[in-house]
């Protein structure tokens, strides 16, 4: 028997009860993370999701894949305020505090490793500040006016 295999972004409540040996629990855990702290960027991600068990995360990994995340669910890192910084995955308003901090001592960020340099912030935090933020030097830039 194939197994079909679809994207994990958006697969809902039936598609994924439809994954023999899933559950309905299950299901809705994987919708609440994805509305919660956003896309997955890769199936590893599904380790990050309260009270999935290995077993379900190896039968997830054998029947989904993870598509292409867009650039426009980013937060623009350099014009998103304090509340806006501080409501992504993991990061808080200590770490949003920082960012604004250094914002404005610094200039803009150029690239999205620049955040690299901000200090007081754990790696791990850089890390998801990598995934969920873009920058976007003007308002002007077309792709980014749509965030």
């Amino acid at each position: 028997m194939e197994i079909i295999k679809f994207d994990i972004n958006h697969a809902g409540i039936e598609e994924l009860t439809g994954i023999p040996g899933f559950t309905q629990t299950d299901a809705q855990a994987i919708v609440n993370h994805r509305r919660g702290i956003g896309q997955f960027y890769q199936l590893d991600d599904l380790r990050k999701v309260d009270g999935l068990l290995e077993n379900t995360i190896q039968l997830l990994e054998k029947h989904t894949w993870v598509g292409p995340v867009h650039e426009a669910e980013k937060t623009d890192i350099n014009h998103a305020c304090k509340n806006e910084l501080s409501i992504l995955p993991f990061v808080g308003s200590r770490n949003a505090e920082q960012i604004v901090t250094y914002r404005k001592l610094k200039g803009e960020f150029q690239s999205i490793d620049e955040v690299d340099s901000i200090p007081d912030i754990d790696e791990s935090v850089k890390r998801m500040l990598k995934r969920y933020t873009r920058v976007c030097p003007e308002y002007s830039d077309a792709a980014c006016a749509v965030a």
